[in-house]
């Protein structure tokens, strides 16, 4: 009888919902109850309204509701992303380009490793931490240069995609 439950509401996260959405295969949502203008509620500028994004194969009433009752969404808010694992890796590996940049030889602040420039083709920044203690931010439809150490075991946690209440997607870049 329940078919999607609300993870995010205005400006309120709640990760035990996400949890249920996920333990009871459910579609999350992510709304907001404003009843007057958006604008004068959120700074549109630099921030957004709560918003679902609905994973439909085509721009139809009918592909929409085929999508939404396959729990085939994601909730959206500020710089926050939160569904399945699968939809959320699917996102980040098409948004994300990574290109060889050069390689980096050891020095006081750097270990030997190559320097890879990654682009993001989205409006949502990605705050990655690796599983060496590396931490960086791919910004908004813009790029930064990374170095990645040789024996770095590309394993990265995107801090602020959200497979479940508490746990973040984790991926392995493209590198070449």
């Amino acid at each position: 009888m329940i078919n999607a439950i609300e993870v995010f509401n205005e400006k309120e996260w709640y990760p035990i919902a996400m949890d249920w959405c996920i333990n009871k295969d459910l579609a999350v949502f992510s709304n907001s109850d404003i009843h007057g203008i958006i604008s004068e509620m959120y700074d549109l500028e630099n921030y957004h309204r709560p918003k679902t994004l609905v994973l439909a194969t085509e721009r139809t009433e009918n592909a929409v509701r085929e999508a939404l009752f396959a729990n085939r969404t994601i909730a959206y808010y500020g710089n926050i992303l939160a569904g399945k694992e699968e939809y959320l890796k699917a996102f980040f590996d098409t948004a994300i380009e990574v290109r060889f940049f050069k390689n980096v030889q050891k020095s006081k602040r750097v270990k030997k490793g190559k320097k890879y420039i990654i682009k993001n083709s989205t409006d949502v920044p990605f705050e990655m931490n690796s599983v060496d203690g590396q931490k960086f931010t791919i910004p908004a439809n813009g790029e930064t240069i990374v170095v990645i150490p040789d024996k770095s075991k590309n394993s990265f946690e995107v801090k602020n995609l959200f497979v479940e209440g508490t746990e973040n997607l984790v991926v392995a870049l493209k590198l070449k």
